[in-house]
């Protein structure tokens, strides 16, 4: 399934090891990471060998939106879950211009508050010419943070806000600059991102 996106894993335990797809992938020492593509949906789980409490799952779905050239991931499924899985991660893939893994790609996301019109965060993001990976983090809180990416120049970036149950949230997408040179025409979408 070419819709599925990346996971990317963090572990601050050393013995952690993934259960994933029976992959059985382990990082190399405490505070790593590992990074998944999915090639089927459903719920995988992960867990720890030395401390089999600490347990966790992962969710990946099929589902995505298209529309006027972007290709948008979502890893929770057509709704995000809020109460079942308090992150979602929504790849955002291009299809108008070409991403050679290096050439930096900026974005502008600007996601709303359905219920109050509220914008929660409008912020550039840059990728080293990938997709834009963005974690949604439901957290209660007054304030909207970001950081990332996970890595150097790639990686997901995540934004933290008091997503709620029975919501919609509006987001708006840019690809601004290519190559640190503006796009005269940029490519942009627009969507919703309900929750349940």
């Amino acid at each position: 399934m070419s819709s599925l996106a990346s996971f990317i894993i963090s572990f601050s335990c050393p013995y952690a090891t993934s259960a994933l797809s029976n992959c059985r992938l382990m990082p190399a020492t405490a505070n790593s990471f590992f990074q998944f593509t999915f090639t089927k949906a459903g719920e995988f789980l992960y867990h720890c060998n030395i401390h089999p409490w600490r347990v966790a799952s992962v969710q990946s779905s099929d589902a995505f939106f298209t529309g006027n050239g972007f290709k948008i991931g979502i890893g929770s499924g057509a709704t995000w879950n809020i109460a079942t899985y308090p992150r979602v991660l929504l790849n955002i893939d291009p299809q108008t211009i070409p991403l050679d893994g290096t050439t930096p790609v900026t974005y502008n996301v600007t996601i709303a508050d359905g219920q109050n019109n509220n914008t929660l965060i409008s912020r550039w993001f840059t990728t080293a010419g990938e997709p834009l990976q963005l974690e949604l983090i439901s957290f209660q809180g007054n304030q909207t943070t970001s950081h990332g990416p996970d890595f150097s120049s790639t990686g997901a970036y995540h934004i933290q806000s008091n997503f709620k149950n029975g919501s919609s949230y509006p987001i708006d997408i840019q690809i601004v600059s290519v190559n640190n040179k503006p796009i005269e025409n940029p490519a942009s979408v627009s969507f919703e991102l309900k929750t349940t």
